[in-house]
């Protein structure tokens, strides 16, 4: 069998020259695939960069709501206590108020019955305001006062 051709022999100094052009277009696309590659890469990497900082702010949003929610539940419970505070201080206020009416600390009208009407009042609210700014307990009001009635008042100690 005879040996078959691929054609027209090349000459050799062409030969060199195509070769030659082989290996520039092969550096051309060796460096246009690296060029594309390293693109490649540095997207990755700021991807990879974006989803980190992401992930950092989902933790700072966690860190926060997290703070939120206990100052919340803190400010929650102070108001709480401040409810309960204020429902004790209305409790003491109502107790404070039912002891000193002028029903029970009050100068007998035996004592009063020169005077008006009106001033009879102004009297005994002077005299109840006199009295019970000084002495939280009731029972250390002196019983020398002319017409103090002590036996309508309860001895109730106040811290």
């Amino acid at each position: 069998m005879a040996k078959r051709s691929n054609g027209p022999a090349m000459d050799p100094a062409v030969s060199d020259d195509v070769s030659t052009v082989a290996k520039i277009i092969g550096t051309f696309q060796t460096s246009d695939e690296e060029e594309i590659k390293e693109k490649r890469f540095l997207a990755i990497k700021r991807n990879a960069e974006v989803l980190r900082c992401m992930a950092e702010d989902d933790d700072r949003i966690k860190n926060a709501r997290k703070k939120l929610f206990e100052q919340t539940t803190l400010a929650s419970e102070s108001l709480s206590m401040a409810e309960t505070r204020l429902e004790l201080l209305w409790d003491h206020m109502k107790l404070m108020t039912n002891i000193c009416t002028p029903y029970q600390i009050s100068m007998p009208d035996r004592y009063l019955k020169h005077l008006p009407w009106k001033h009879r009042t102004e009297v005994k609210t002077r005299y109840l305001k006199q009295h019970t700014r000084t002495s939280l307990n009731l029972h250390a009001i002196p019983g020398n006062i002319p017409g103090f009635d002590t036996e309508y008042v309860p001895r109730i100690d106040i811290p």
